[in-house]
């Protein structure tokens, strides 16, 4: 992050100060399993496991992403403060649709969905430092096969930010399964 200071040194004159921040570490990744195979109309499901250095509660959003240089498979924002997962637009990342792990529904991009119903979400507690997710994801559309990271992103309330970084790998099989 570039951080700008206009007339930084109170001068009179049109100098300043550009500084940069690096981002800052809001926690660990778990992820099971690192990594998964998957063919057309197959589900697998993802658990990651994210640790806060002092409080989960300190978690602003989390970002689960499944991409490759080329394409987004699946996008979706974890918000604390409402415990709704948001399905991103792969293009942009703004929010397309809503609903709460254990709740009724589905988030669908154009290739994957996951199925609220089964997706599981596990706190430590109000003062713990772990939340856990599990992600029931179906592919359903024709993916050019290949390995896809699986990313995760963090925010916390302190407006420190981590990530994309990448957890695993998920191999999408050809149509022969291979």
């Amino acid at each position: 992050l570039f951080i700008g200071s206009p007339q930084e040194d109170g001068a009179d004159a049109d100098t300043g100060l550009v500084s940069i921040r690096y981002g800052i570490g809001v926690g660990t990744i778990d992820l099971v399993p690192e990594q998964s195979s998957l063919r057309q109309g197959a589900e697998t499901s993802f658990e990651f496991t994210w640790t806060h250095p002092e409080c989960w509660c300190d978690l602003e959003t989390i970002h689960f992403r499944l991409a490759d240089d080329e394409r987004v498979l699946f996008w979706a924002r974890f918000d604390a403060a409402s415990g709704l997962l948001t399905m991103l637009d792969s293009e942009r990342g703004l929010g397309r649709r809503e609903g709460a792990p254990g709740g009724r529904g589905v988030l669908r991009s154009r290739d994957m969905l996951l199925n609220l119903e089964r997706a599981e979400l596990e706190t430590s507690g109000p003062e713990g430092r772990t939340v856990t997710f599990r992600l029931p994801l179906r592919l359903v559309s024709d993916v050019p096969p290949g390995a896809y990271r699986v990313e995760l992103l963090a925010t916390d309330v302190h407006g420190n930010s981590q990530g994309f970084d990448q957890a695993g790998t998920l191999v999408v099989a050809g149509a022969g399964g291979h």
